[in-house]
């Protein structure tokens, strides 16, 4: 089963205004979950240009997660 038409407005309307990294990382309350939130970032941009490292850069900060954490993360998933 497909979604339906409001899903799939919804998900379509999410391209278009893409929620800022400190709104994705007000969904992330648990330590573990921030880690993950951020690890799915990286992992979907693969190569990181200037303007992504700017935008995870933000994220990082917004999960809380200090410069130490995010380099092990991108440096697991390298």
């Amino acid at each position: 089963a497909g979604l339906s038409e409001a899903e799939r407005e919804h998900v379509l309307a999410g391209f278009d205004n893409p929620p800022t990294p400190e709104v994705l990382a007000q969904q992330a309350a648990d330590p573990m979950l921030r880690a993950q939130l951020y690890a799915a970032c990286v992992a979907a941009m693969g190569q990181i240009n200037p303007a992504e490292r700017l935008w995870l850069d933000r994220l990082g900060v917004a999960l809380k997660l200090d410069a130490a954490a995010r380099d092990m993360i991108e440096k697991r998933l390298a």
